[in-house]
């Protein structure tokens, strides 16, 4: 395993590389940081040299005052061309890592040979997690990541997830502090994003999955990605919600297996 931090962008971003194997680049979640992945990568780390990353304003990664959707997407696109060494890449974003990977892949298709969008949507007004906090009457600069857990335990898991599994996917959060100046602009990058226009012209081979109980992106949004993208592959995974790759590992290592080889 090696630790490491990489100017990209002019941005200095903290990167995971574990595994051995074709590059698969793993992008995090909104409040998340690159050990929100670890589930991941421990799944599939036999089969592919795998990358994580702080995204920009997230984690140990600098954190500019202000960025966008298109700045996250242009970080992608700078990792894929310095792992992927003229080779195309595997790319599996999760929640706003899946924004991220949508917009990167309608950017520079050329760079990318699979992309996986688990938790995903295709649009939004404001983040879905600031979307929730709103509707319980909070607001994300007056939190911080263990509190904002508690508020979103009952989108994040399904109703039969047991304890142990979610102590497993809660092992590697981390309370990272933030101004609220930093928390702003993480949300802000979110605001008013819209990737449908162009996914119609999407031909590298996409796979969409989502969790049946999903209550922070609902499976009938990732469905309508799917839709919208030509010959996507759509999966809904029972008995699990946002964090389905912790809740039911096995399933989802084996369909992500099944796409990308």
């Amino acid at each position: 395993m090696s630790n490491y931090t990489k100017t990209i962008n002019g941005i200095e971003l903290h990167v995971n590389e574990e595994g051995n194997g074709p590059i698969l680049i793993l992008v995090h979640g909104l409040n998340g940081y690159k050990e929100s992945m670890y589930p991941v990568r421990n799944l599939m780390k036999d089969n592919y040299c795998v990358i994580t990353y702080d995204a920009r304003g997230h984690g140990q990664s600098e954190k500019p005052p202000q960025y966008t959707l298109d700045d996250h997407a242009e970080d992608l696109i700078a990792l894929a061309k310095e792992y992927g060494k003229g080779e195309r890449v595997r790319v599996w974003g999760y929640s706003m890592g899946s924004y991220i990977a949508m917009k990167a892949l309608q950017k520079s298709p050329e760079l990318f040979d699979k992309v996986i969008l688990m938790g995903t949507k295709g649009d939004g007004k404001t983040s879905s997690v600031e979307r929730i906090l709103k509707e319980k009457g909070v607001q994300m600069s007056d939190i911080d990541q263990k509190q904002l857990m508690k508020y979103l335990m009952e989108a994040t898991f399904a109703p039969k997830t047991g304890l142990f599994k979610k102590l497993g996917a809660l092992r590697y959060r981390k309370n990272i502090p933030l101004t609220e100046a930093q928390k702003k602009a993480q949300t802000d990058a979110l605001h008013d994003f819209n990737l449908f226009p162009d996914m119609p012209e999407i031909t590298t081979p996409v796979m969409v999955i989502a969790g049946e109980f999903d209550g922070i992106n609902p499976p009938e949004l990732g469905k309508a990605v799917a839709d919208a993208i030509p010959g996507a592959k759509y999966i809904l995974v029972k008995d699990a919600a946002h964090m389905m790759a912790s809740e039911q590992p096995k399933f989802i290592r084996q369909a992500a297996l099944d796409f990308l080889q």
